[in-house]
């Protein structure tokens, strides 16, 4: 697994949604910048907070800049 952070300026909070029992999830995206030379990029990211995570955006507004520290896990998709 492997540990992220970037900078972003929170775009959108969402509400906090609940499935099955007790699982929950809030998502919010971010923009973050990147420069190259004399140009200026945006780059849009949708993240999601899972269980107790979820409070973690009672105390943030949209408008505000924020560091984000995520992991980034995958599988291999197959057939069966």
């Amino acid at each position: 697994m492997n540990n992220f952070s970037t900078k972003v300026k929170i775009e959108k909070i969402f509400e906090e949604t609940s499935h099955s029992n007790d699982f929950k999830k809030r998502a919010f995206i971010g923009t973050a910048q990147e420069t190259k030379g004399d140009k200026t990029y945006d780059h849009k990211f949708h993240f999601e907070l899972l269980g107790d995570k979820t409070s973690l955006l009672n105390n943030v507004s949209e408008g505000q800049e924020v560091t984000v520290h995520f992991n980034i896990k995958t599988n291999e998709w197959t057939k069966e």
